[in-house]
């Protein structure tokens, strides 16, 4: 028995040793969570061209422009529970957004933190991506697009990660929370931040 226990948590330590290493220990923070949506999207982005990043180009589009501050601050307001939202005294959030290289594609990485504050620290505080790249490296069959309730057919999912495609090129959205509001689409807020997105693409 003791024999067997031992070699269950060994088995046990090294599963989760397997499983830190290719997230880059994720509990180092948010931007872990969306590690696997955001490869997927990077390689779904590459996949129409069969040398990967060998003759692309990377849109003239700079992807922290593509939605403003104050949109996902609006947005932001809406993921949390109204419950908690009917004592607030401040409703905007402060949003940074970085750009970071991403091969082909070109992806922003926004982090945001309420005004609100609980204990001298942010109620609300969190991160997520935004990509644009070519929509004919977007590498997705249609029979894998889902629909999203509420918004067109150029607004679409697939796995965790929600797209709009536009004429020559494709916006994804990675790790933004649901809507809370009551009654409402839980897609709602992705669905402003991308149609936002989209009408100002070329």
């Amino acid at each position: 028995m003791s024999h067997s226990w031992s070699l269950c948590a060994a088995v046990r330590a090294a599963g989760v040793a397997v499983l830190l290493v290719p997230l880059g220990l994720a509990g180092c923070g948010e931007r872990a969570r969306g590690a696997e949506a955001d490869h997927a999207a990077s390689t779904q982005a590459d996949a129409g061209d069969p040398d990967g990043d060998a003759g692309a180009t990377r849109p003239p589009i700079d992807p922290c422009s593509i939605v403003t501050a104050q949109e996902i601050s609006e947005q932001l307001l809406h993921t949390v529970a109204p419950s908690q939202r009917a004592n607030w005294t401040s409703t905007g959030f402060d949003v940074v957004s970085t750009e970071v290289d991403w091969g082909v594609a070109r992806r922003c990485e926004i982090t945001y933190r309420s005004r609100q504050e609980v204990s001298g620290g942010p109620a609300e505080r969190g991160a997520f991506n935004l990509m644009v790249f070519r929509s004919d490296g977007l590498g997705i069959p249609e029979r894998e697009r889902r629909p999203v309730a509420g918004a067109g057919p150029e607004i679409f999912k697939h796995q965790q990660v929600f797209y709009l495609t536009k004429g020559d090129y494709a916006v994804s959205l990675t790790d933004f929370k649901a809507t809370s509001d009551s009654g409402g689409n839980e897609n709602g807020g992705r669905i402003a931040l991308l149609r936002a997105a989209g009408n100002r693409l070329p």
